[in-house]
């Protein structure tokens, strides 16, 4: 016999014997430990969200009963019918009465701002300013026709209704805060096609301080070196970018970076080193498609850089000093094209702007068919959730219409 179930049958005869108000102290040896783990589990399992209280079966109803539940579904049916005409004369007078099925929407990301928070930001106006009453018409919708005349409305269809009233929309590539420029949203189809435009061009034009350079390669990091750049000339600088700077070209990505390095991004890693030491990333290779310079005026030189994903600009342009005797760093990044989104036909996406969005924006939305025809050399239809005959007659190409002006601008935001 072990220690504990002698102790267990002491304390249980002495608890027989004082009084009840003891109890608090001797519930430890009331029951057995297999018996206690078993009352732990049943009390957790009850505690849970999708615990249900076993109902006992009723009763069937009688006819009056029965008759009188009919009537409150058709009640709700009639309140369900006249919420979905109200919504739907709502939303046609505001100027947006559907919500659009596979869109993209161009941003403009701000600088020093999170690309998730831009999206996140977007999508929440998005709902609230502009397509609030087409959701809300989608919904109600939705519940009219999966209803029952018998049963109302399932617990399945009216999940998928409740779904239907907010906004489906992600972002399509990430951007860094130090970063502005063009930052796609998908809409609804959309966000199904999303992976299909990872692999897309794109351009950048970024601005370098030549003479010193920083720990984050970026102009908010702390100088690490300075060095001379009075002979750096601008025919020195296109001829090393032909002869190592274009095609496919080997690069180690900055300590800063959110490469994915045991499904943590880097950056996590050398936080949380200490005493100086540091996860160095090895170099791997990445395709630039081209390299110009753009403006000379030492020591500031502007450069348009067209690449494939996963080339780091900043690190490009220090390497690019490195070879020619001099360091640099970035004072200005903006991605102006990805893939076939350009910056022209971006809107704003400041927060400060974003409240005064007016359902005139939904025009500058571009079909997801149209995207895919321009990337493929065919009609795109393969790859849209809609069918041809349904695609928005907005313009007959959104990517072939001029860029916005500063009047079409002040249309879509209320002044």
């Amino acid at each position: 016999m072990t220690s504990w179930s002698i102790l267990t049958r002491v304390m249980r005869s002495v608890h027989a014997s004082v009084p009840a108000w003891s109890s608090c102290f001797f519930a430890p040896f009331s029951a057995t430990p297999r018996q206690d783990r078993i009352g732990q589990k049943r009390n957790a399992a009850r505690r849970s969200r999708y615990y249900r209280k076993p109902v006992k079966p009723s009763r069937p109803l009688t006819p009056r009963e029965e008759l009188a539940r009919l009537q409150n579904l058709g009640k709700k049916m009639k309140r369900y019918e006249a919420m979905r005409d109200e919504m739907a004369a709502e939303a046609e007078k505001k100027g947006a009465p559907t919500v659009p099925e596979c869109h993209f929407l161009v941003l403009d990301k701000p600088h020093t701002e999170l690309g998730a928070t831009v999206a996140r930001n977007a999508r929440r106006f998005l709902c609230s300013n502009v397509l609030d009453a087409a959701l809300e018409s989608r919904y109600y919708r939705s519940m009219v026709e999966g209803w029952s005349s018998q049963s109302g409305l399932s617990t399945k269809k009216r999940s998928r209704a409740r779904s239907l009233r907010s906004l489906e929309a992600r972002m399509i590539d990430r951007l860094e805060p130090f970063a502005t420029g063009v930052l796609v949203l998908a809409i609804e189809g959309a966000t199904g096609i999303a992976n299909k435009f990872l692999d897309a061009t794109h351009e950048y034009e970024a601005t370098a301080m030549f003479g010193t350079a920083t720990d984050t390669q970026y102009s908010y990091g702390a100088v690490v070196q300075e060095r001379e750049f009075a002979h750096v000339t601008e025919e020195a600088l296109k001829k090393m970018i032909k002869r190592k700077f274009l095609g496919r070209v080997v690069q180690t990505p900055p300590l800063n970076s959110h490469v994915m390095v045991l499904d943590r991004p880097l950056v996590h890693y050398n936080q949380e080193m200490t005493r100086g030491r540091k996860l160095l990333p090895g170099p791997r290779p990445v395709q630039v498609l081209a390299f110009d310079v753009l403006e000379f005026d030492l020591p500031r030189v502007r450069f348009r850089i067209e690449c494939k994903k996963n080339t780091f600009v900043r690190t490009l342009v220090h390497d690019l000093a490195q070879a020619v005797g001099s360091c640099a760093h970035l004072t200005a990044l903006r991605r102006t094209r990805f893939g076939e989104f350009k910056i022209e036909y971006a809107v704003t996406g400041e927060l400060r702007r974003m409240p005064l969005w007016t359902p005139k924006i939904v025009e500058y939305m571009i079909h997801a068919d149209q995207v895919m025809s321009r990337c493929l050399g065919n009609d795109g239809n393969t790859f849209s959730s809609t069918p041809p005959d349904k695609v928005a007659p907005e313009k007959a190409d959104p990517l072939d219409r001029e860029p916005i002006t500063v009047e079409e601008t002040k249309e879509m935001t209320q002044e």
